[in-house]
Parts: structure tokens; sequence; C-alpha cells
């Protein structure tokens, strides 16, 4: 797996699992009846990571090494392998 490939991976699988805290907490308050102050805990991380997620797929938050990893995928394409 390139470097590519696992930083594609991991930026969806931050943003899915802030959805999934997100839908799930309210979800759990609102049909289940969980405790407010427990979901107005659970949320706001999830908020973030699904942010974080969906900013770093976009390729908004690039470090050096994103920007090498995708270098190193264009060279990889052109090179045809």
């Amino acid at each position: 797996m390139t470097n590519y490939m696992k930083w594609l991976v991991r930026s969806r699988a931050m943003a899915f699992a802030g959805a999934a805290l997100v839908l799930g907490a309210s979800f759990a308050g609102f049909e289940l009846g969980l405790d407010e102050r427990i979901v107005s805990v659970i949320i706001p991380p999830g908020v973030c990571l699904l942010v974080a997620g969906m900013l770093d797929s976009l390729g908004l938050i690039q470090r050096k090494w994103v920007k090498a990893a995708i270098r190193e995928e264009n060279q990889r394409m052109r090179s045809g392998g």
C-alpha cells in the first residue's frame, strides 16, 4: 500500500468515525433516551473527527509527508506502475 493510499484511508476513516459518533449519539439521545450529558460529551469529538477527516480528504490539511506521498503517487502513475 502506497503512502498516498494510506493517507486516503486514514482521512476517510476519520470522517467515517466522526459521522458514526455524531449519528450514533444523536440516535441514542433521541430514540433510546440516553442522558443528554452523555450525548453532549460524545458529539463534539465526533464533529471534530468528521470535519478533520473531510478537510484532510479534500487536501486542505496537507503536511509535508502528504505532499510527498501525492508526488510519489503521481510519479508511480506516470511510470505505469
